[in-house]
């Protein structure tokens, strides 16, 4: 039994460690190897991988996987940037390092609209809350608005493209011969059709 254990440089642990009360980490944890959990996981951040940015990206981009380990902005009038992966949590250049959200929660954002959904948009990178309408963009849900400020990542790996609406058209008469439709049998009901 310890009282109160503080470590301001590094430790090492070698077997099971077990914490049965609350820990509480500053700065960050990093784990290698496995975790296991029992019960519930409370995250009030985001999940967060790192990729290399494939070209300029600025906070807030919706992103998807260009290449191994690598990503740019996604773009629902280009299907092939899709689907989107998460969300830029940072500013990168080209060629450099970029934070990403793949789930939870993301600040820094304006003018939400609280419970709406947000999809990529056909500005890449860009995030809109209503889903894109027009011909060959395509849909994808990457989050809700929480708050003005916040949205709750938690993109959808599938996506829909819209089609082309085809209108009916008038042909032109010709020569050749066309059947006439046989018209369909009416339907009578029994009841109004019964002799009294």
């Amino acid at each position: 039994e310890f009282g109160q254990v503080k470590v301001t440089e590094a430790a090492t642990f070698e077997g099971l460690l077990t914490v049965r009360k609350l820990a509480s980490f500053e700065s960050g944890v990093i784990i290698l190897g496995s975790l296991t959990l029992s019960g519930d996981l409370e995250i009030s951040g985001a999940v967060v991988s790192e990729f290399k940015a494939g070209e300029k990206l600025s906070k807030g981009n919706a992103v998807y996987l260009s290449a191994a380990s690598t990503v740019k902005k996604a773009n629902a009038g280009r299907e092939a940037s899709l689907p989107a992966v998460g969300v830029a949590v940072a500013d990168a250049e080209e060629n450099g390092k970029v934070k990403v959200a793949v789930a939870g929660t993301v600040g820094g954002f304006e003018k939400l609209q609280v419970g709406q959904r947000y999809y990529v948009g056909t500005l890449a990178g860009s995030l809109v809350n209503s889903a894109p309408s027009g011909e060959g963009e395509s849909v994808q849900v990457v989050g809700l608005a929480k708050s003005e400020t916040e949205m709750l990542i938690m993109p959808s790996l599938t996506y829909s493209v819209n089609k082309a609406v085809v209108s009916p058209t008038t042909v032109a008469a010709s020569s050749a011969t066309v059947p006439t439709p046989t018209p369909a049998p009416a339907v009578v009901n029994e009841k109004t059709a019964a002799v009294m």
